[in-house]
């Protein structure tokens, strides 16, 4: 999975990375995003595609998005402990979420 620079914006951090699985994000790996974006408070977690973007809340919204092999994911958090949360949320992607899809 390739990974963009990580860029700090004010008051957000962001990374882009490529979904590199077949499928792209289909409800499993969605749902399991979903899980894993809820299990942090005090951050607002945005999922980016295609000019779209959604809550990492809302597993509707993710499937939504239309992410399929290939394409790029931004992720944008804000609030506390921004960085630490995106690294989170892009660790938990490449190694659980790529090995569920």
């Amino acid at each position: 999975m390739d990974e963009a620079l990580t860029v700090k914006r004010y008051n957000m951090t962001e990374k882009t990375i490529t979904v590199d699985f077949k499928i792209g994000i289909h409800s499993r790996p969605a749902a399991l995003l979903v899980k894993k974006a809820r299990e942090y408070n005090n951050v607002k977690i945005t999922f980016i595609h295609n000019g779209k973007s959604t809550s990492a809340n809302s597993l509707i919204g993710l499937l939504s998005l239309g992410v399929t092999e290939g394409s790029a994911l931004t992720v944008q958090v804000e609030g506390a402990d921004e960085e630490k949360v995106l690294e989170g949320i892009v660790d938990f992607f490449k190694k659980t979420v790529a090995a569920e899809a």
